[in-house]
């Protein structure tokens, strides 16, 4: 696919990003909780998540068409139908004071969601059939974390053979595998500089970063394990404005442009691009 550029509506503030079994992706916004969905061939939009009047962060879907919310500045999860926008869960897992509920993968007995600002994964089960219990597990997790001010660890992703998530610290650019019950961390064997990552996309042994403030997105190896990687490319693009997330199909990267160095006013322009990336 060729760049191209998916306008979103004026005030929008997008985080997250996430692609459909379709051709479609859902974005997520900052300013008041909506989730919409873009279809990838014509750029149609639609509301999939109505807005709450708090903020969306990361998102993850289930191949049943369930889509986990990060709350952000909330202290909230939710998961919401993506056919029929009914929301299915909405549970407070901290008080919105401290917390910033950043991002969110999914394993196959769980979604688990990242704080940036307090040392702990929520841990929400998922039954046999994949619908979220009505509960969430707080998993403290280890001082080896580094957590300070600022913002921490945001960018979480899934998939390895054991269970376990890959997580990155945005202020040091630490990458670690944990264990999402007991929270035990091992710090990934990285080459290359990932600071100030947010959000990740895991396919297969590639893993994107998206650098936010540094305006690329970099393309790491992973060993079969997950326990070593090396950056081996930086892409960049001069659409690029503070990229927060990114997702990958098909040889295309789709990122959201948070702007965060422009103000957030209802009028202020947003988009989500698209770029090759092999």
């Amino acid at each position: 696919m060729s760049a191209r550029t998916f306008a979103l509506p004026a005030g929008f503030a997008p985080e997250s990003i996430v692609i459909g079994a379709g051709p479609e992706i859902f974005v997520s916004s900052l300013a008041d909780g909506r989730v919409l969905g873009f279809d990838l061939r014509c750029g149609a939009s639609r509301t999939v998540a109505s807005a709450t009047g708090t903020a969306a962060g990361g998102l993850a879907l289930d191949a049943s068409g369930r889509l986990f919310v990060a709350g952000a500045f909330s202290g909230e999860v939710r998961v919401v139908d993506i056919g029929t926008g009914a929301q299915l869960r909405r549970l407070r897992v901290a008080a919105a004071t401290d917390s910033l509920v950043a991002d969110v993968a999914l394993t196959p007995t769980a979604a688990v969601f990242t704080d940036a600002r307090v040392p702990v994964l929520y841990r929400l089960p998922l039954g046999k059939d994949g619908m979220p219990a009505d509960y969430v597990d707080v998993v403290p997790l280890p001082d080896s974390l580094e957590y300070g001010d600022g913002y921490n660890v945001c960018g979480i992703a899934a998939g390895l053979d054991d269970g376990d998530v890959l997580l990155l610290h945005a202020g040091t650019g630490a990458l670690h595998r944990v264990d999402p019950f007991t929270g035990a961390a091992e710090r990934v064997e990285l080459r290359g500089d990932l600071t100030g990552g947010d959000g990740l996309s895991r396919r297969d042994n590639t893993l994107f970063v998206a650098l936010g403030f540094r305006n690329a997105v970099a393309v790491v190896d992973l060993d079969a394990a997950g326990r070593r990687g090396e950056v081996r490319a930086m892409i960049t693009d001069p659409r690029f404005d503070v990229p927060t997330a990114v997702a990958e199909r098909d040889g295309t990267l789709y990122l959201t442009n948070a702007r965060f160095r422009s103000p957030r006013t209802p009028d202020t322009d947003y988009n989500v691009v698209a770029v090759p990336w092999r």
